[in-house]
């Protein structure tokens, strides 16, 4: 009987995939502060998508014109037509971080001020001036692993910084959008772009979103929940299943309503 135990114990142990007791996530309430829930809130890790909203701090503090319109300009795939005239930053941004185009996000790195190289300088100077030690920026999009912070970094950014950021939080909220724009031979086009957080549809407090997944950094969320005046940030990282993800967010929820 003591062997089948064993056995079963150990079978039990060996599991390959990212499990719960692996995931980095923290319910933090800025009223108290402090965590009502931390799990490995120092693990450094790859952010994926999240690594979106640095991009989109880097392109407001760097004072650019939103509404100038730049050129498509990246590998990755999209749902922007890539016979499309130059688009306005604004719209850009909305879909970089309602949506997570990465198509969008390379284009605004790229548009930036000095190029991409100057980019990545720029963002990676913005961290160090706010003090998120265990945080560095690789690219635009999240899509490489080297594009990593902890929970604690990540709350005191989306605390102290992207709380303080109207546009930002906007555009990462609207449940749809539908922009219209012309191609290169002036044709019509229009693109549906859906948020990427399926907990839009069921919250009307969410007053920021930003989802991420790669395999390294497995499903990712961060969000800023405005409820009965006080302000909370969940994160969540390195899910191995958007179930596991969305399970970790609920029990964050329920701690709070």
């Amino acid at each position: 009987m003591n062997k089948i135990i064993s056995f079963t114990l150990a079978s039990v142990l060996v599991v390959p995939n990212i499990s719960a007791n692996t995931v980095s996530s923290g319910l933090y309430n800025s009223t108290t502060q402090t965590y009502t829930i931390k799990e490995n809130i120092h693990k450094i890790r790859p952010i994926a998508s999240i690594t979106k909203l640095f991009t989109a701090y880097t392109i407001i503090k760097s004072g650019v014109d939103l509404t100038e319109a730049v050129p498509l300009k990246g590998a990755s795939s999209s749902r922007w037509n890539r016979n499309a005239q130059p688009i306005e930053r604004i719209q850009l941004l909305h879909t970089m971080l309602m949506s997570s185009d990465n198509l969008a996000a390379e284009s605004l790195a790229n548009a930036h001020p000095g190029g991409f190289s100057q980019f990545l300088v720029d963002t990676n100077r913005l961290i160090s001036e706010l003090n998120l030690h265990n945080t560095t920026i690789t690219d635009s999009t999240g899509l490489l692993s080297t594009n990593q912070s902890t929970i604690y970094d990540l709350n005191q950014f989306l605390i102290d910084t992207i709380a303080n950021e109207p546009i930002i939080k906007s555009l990462s909220t609207t449940k749809q959008l539908t922009p219209t724009y012309k191609s290169t031979r002036s044709k019509t086009i229009q693109s549906i772009f859906n948020n990427t957080n399926n907990w839009i549809n069921k919250l009307n407090n969410i007053i920021l979103t930003k989802t991420g997944f790669t395999t390294p950094a497995g499903r990712c969320v961060a969000m800023l929940i405005y409820n009965n005046d006080t302000l909370y940030s969940l994160i969540t990282l390195g899910n191995d299943s958007r179930k596991l993800r969305d399970r970790q967010i609920g029990n964050m929820i329920k701690q709070i309503h």
